[in-house]
């Protein structure tokens, strides 16, 4: 993933990357595949939704989602539906209008306000605006095995 710490939230998306949110205009409400990143979430639900290409899929559970954005801002996202047969994550631009963010897209850039703060900005990608998230609360991290003498060699000698 190719990743700018700006301070100001930036990053340019990578498409396989499976921590990507798509900001969408025309979702009711957020969804995502995740259930690792829920905060809390109610019991099972037995009700369905329908996407835009007409198919019916499962909602296992709604709840919330925080999402740390690459600047340590963190959105916090109310009433997420888990729908495990999803491929990507999407956050209703509506639903966090509705929780008081102002949300810019424009022919390159997107940007998420509250007030007069800025809460993250990243690059449309391929007529997407991708809503990277770090290491969301609850979601576990994962490292790969190394050298144990890598370690060895970075810390020294403890005396």
């Amino acid at each position: 993933m190719s990743l700018e710490n700006s301070m100001m939230g930036e990053f340019h998306y990578n498409a396989q990357d499976a921590q990507t949110w798509l900001m969408d205009s025309c979702a009711t409400f957020h969804v995502t595949l995740n259930m690792e990143w829920f905060s809390n979430h109610s019991a099972r639900l037995s009700s369905t939704i329908r996407l835009g290409n007409g198919q019916d899929y499962k909602i296992a559970r709604t709840g919330e989602v925080p999402i740390q954005l690459p600047n340590g801002n963190t959105i916090t996202l109310h009433q997420v539906k888990h729908v495990p047969a999803l491929k990507r994550s999407l956050v209703s631009i509506g639903m966090l209008a509705e929780d008081r963010y102002r949300t810019t897209l424009n022919e390159s850039t997107w940007m998420i306000n509250r007030g007069n703060l800025r809460i993250g900005s990243g690059h449309k990608y391929n007529n997407l605006y991708p809503l990277m998230a770090i290491n969301p609360e609850g979601a576990v991290n994962v490292a790969k095995k190394t050298d144990p003498n890598l370690w060895h060699g970075r810390l020294g000698h403890m005396s």
